[in-house]
């Protein structure tokens, strides 16, 4: 196993603060077991990712892995500036409500993602007939 600098000894404690308390929402759970993975902060007890999820959350990989793309696209839609142009007159449409409907658009580039839901505008249904055609596309490329 391999030591944590004392940075990333706060930073684990911190994610790990939040994964417990789940805070305030999903997106905070998933972004915390991103910066665990990307930093491998828990190399000092575990293995691995995979490892630490199971003792520490009884997490599998796959739900970690679900928690972290729901966060990653909340995170991108978040983020995503749309050009002048592209704005639509109406309102945007709203973000997804919950972590199911943000796992719709996991795994798709974050400029398609935001275009996905905001021509489902906001409908869960549309989006994942709209995301699947999307992946479909995407590997026939």
């Amino acid at each position: 196993m391999h030591e944590l600098t004392h940075a990333e000894c706060v930073e684990l404690e911190r994610c790990e603060t939040v994964i417990a308390a789940g805070r305030e929402t999903f997106v905070d759970v998933g972004l915390a077991l991103m910066t665990i993975r990307y930093g491998r902060l828990y190399r000092t007890k575990h293995p691995s990712f995979e490892a630490y999820c199971q003792a520490k959350w009884q997490f599998t990989r796959q739900r970690a892995s679900q928690l972290i793309g729901a966060a990653s696209v909340m995170q991108a839609l978040s983020t995503t500036v749309d050009k002048p142009e592209a704005q639509p007159a109406a309102q945007p449409a709203p973000k997804p409500s919950n972590e199911r409907q943000a796992r719709i658009l996991a795994g798709l580039p974050p400029r398609l993602q935001a275009d996905i839901w905001a021509a489902a505008k906001g409908d869960p249904k549309v989006a994942q007939h709209m995301a699947d055609a999307a992946r479909e596309n995407l590997r026939s490329q």
